[in-house]
């Protein structure tokens, strides 16, 4: 081969990978950088980057304020809003009332499937204090009832104490259901017995009575005139409950027609008229 001849394109020598650097060693002002924004840099991402670029986009999501009282407040009012009880002053005071209504109406129940306590008596002395009949003394005094029967007056009592110290409304049915004496939970057949009592004055025709005679009157021929006659107040028959624990009697008239006052429409809307 001629040494004045160009090498050909076989013996040539391959070029190197990067571009060689200037002969002081110094960095060539133009270089190549990878691009940054148009398609070449959605090429280089790729599809998994594309993806998740609009939720990366902020490096610095804003933080969350912490809630004011007010709001805390707020959401406090919202979630009790789907409670039973509802909304309002006195809601946790009404759930405890309910609780201690119902674990009293539970023991109440409970208490007449077991058999009550007997006191315990001694036997009749013989001799002098036998003759004189002295009475049998009872050792241990011991209720004759069961001993659930005094957790639930116990609870009956906490439930109406509660609601007299925050001064709470209650139902007259849950008032009735209670005894006024000795708080015990009035179950019908189990601690209570329930009597219907006729109306003592009942409303009878009677006959009307005439006037006694006017001797200054006599000469003139007038009819006697009859006193109109007064009928005695009709009584309505009562419903009494009588507590099987300490005897207290409690009456209940029946009113057919009577309606509660918190079961009466506040508004009455009648028909317009035309």
């Amino acid at each position: 081969m001629n040494p004045q001849q160009p090498p050909s394109a076989s013996t040539r020598p391959d070029p190197p990978a990067t571009a060689p650097f200037a002969e002081h060693g110094s960095r060539p002002n133009h270089v190549a950088q990878p691009a940054t924004s148009g398609p070449a840099a959605a090429a280089t991402t790729g599809p998994k980057q594309q993806k998740g670029k609009g939720k990366d986009s902020n490096p610095n999501p804003p933080q969350k304020q912490p809630q004011s009282k007010k709001a805390m407040k707020k959401a406090a009012a919202a979630g009790t809003r789907r409670d039973i009880q509802g909304p309002g002053s006195g809601s946790e005071l009404y759930k405890r009332m309910n609780f201690l209504m119902q674990a009293a109406q539970l023991m109440a129940h409970q208490a007449g499937h077991i058999a009550p306590v007997q006191p315990q008596t001694q036997a009749k002395p013989k001799g002098k204090a036998g003759a004189k009949g002295k009475r049998a003394r009872t050792t241990p005094r011991v209720a004759k009832s069961s001993p659930l029967a005094a957790v639930a007056r116990h609870l009956g009592r906490e439930m109406m104490m509660t609601a007299r110290k925050n001064a709470l409304k209650i139902d007259p049915s849950v008032k009735h259901s209670m005894c006024r004496r000795c708080w015990t939970v009035l179950v019908p057949g189990l601690s209570m017995q329930v009597q219907v009592l006729e109306p003592y004055n009942k409303a009878t025709e009677q006959q009307p009575a005439t006037q006694p005679a006017n001797p200054a009157a006599m000469d003139v021929d007038e009819p006697e005139t009859p006193s109109p006659a007064i009928s005695k107040p009709a009584s309505t028959p009562a419903i009494t409950q009588t507590c099987s624990n300490c005897g207290f009697t409690r009456g209940h008239p029946v009113r057919p027609g009577y309606v509660p006052f918190h079961d009466r429409a506040a508004v009455v809307e009648e028909p317009p008229t035309q």
